[in-house]
């Protein structure tokens, strides 16, 4: 597998996956340079890449942002822009730590990273170019993880068959729905909008 990133081809072994190369280049590559990196769905035009700039603003926005590290509604410890802590940050960043504004973003980008390939993961060939329906689905993942957005599974029938009102339903008859408050709202929406 190859990724491209500022002009620069990063070779991979054949058995790695985009979210693993995705992850080499935040912590190795992109770290080390002032431009965040973000995977490309399939060819960016200038309005996709500011649809993509648009909707990281708006998982800020869903998420919070706090500058020291917190316990969640959940009593997971968090920080930055949702980002539930490994152990290891556990012991760097105790509950009430401030973070530092270059390791919370990086958080940021590594978790956003994550959030869109777990999205594509979940959107059918039909919907490849489909950028609303990835930044949906990126939103819910970054929300809930990749395991949490597989449990929608009425959701996903509904998206491969391209029945835009039950996915929305779906959507709404969930924990999830409940928890999340005008963040679930707004994605239902932009989910019924579809068709």
């Amino acid at each position: 597998m190859n990724v491209e990133f500022e002009g620069t081809t990063y070779e991979f072994p054949e058995n790695t996956t985009e979210a693993e190369a995705i992850d080499f280049i935040n912590v190795n590559v992109r770290s080390q340079s002032d431009v965040p990196f973000t995977p490309p769905l399939g060819t960016a035009s200038v309005d996709q890449e500011q649809e993509v700039a648009t909707e990281k603003d708006q998982i800020v926005s869903d998420e919070g942002s706090e500058d020291s590290s917190y316990m969640d509604s959940v009593d997971k410890l968090t920080g930055g822009i949702g980002h539930l802590m490994s152990a290891v940050e556990r012991e760097d960043y105790p509950e009430g730590t401030d973070i530092p504004e270059d390791i919370r973003n990086s958080w940021f980008e590594s978790d956003y990273s994550r959030a869109v390939n777990n999205a594509e993961s979940f959107v059918p060939e039909n919907n490849k170019d489909n950028v609303e329906l990835h930044n949906i689905l990126t939103n819910m993942s970054f929300n809930l993880g990749k395991t949490g957005l597989g449990k929608f599974k009425k959701m996903h029938k509904a998206i491969e068959t391209e029945d835009w009102d039950t996915a929305a339903d779906e959507m709404k008859d969930s924990k999830w729905y409940n928890q999340v408050g005008g963040r679930s709202k707004r994605l239902v929406e932009r989910m019924r909008n579809l068709g």
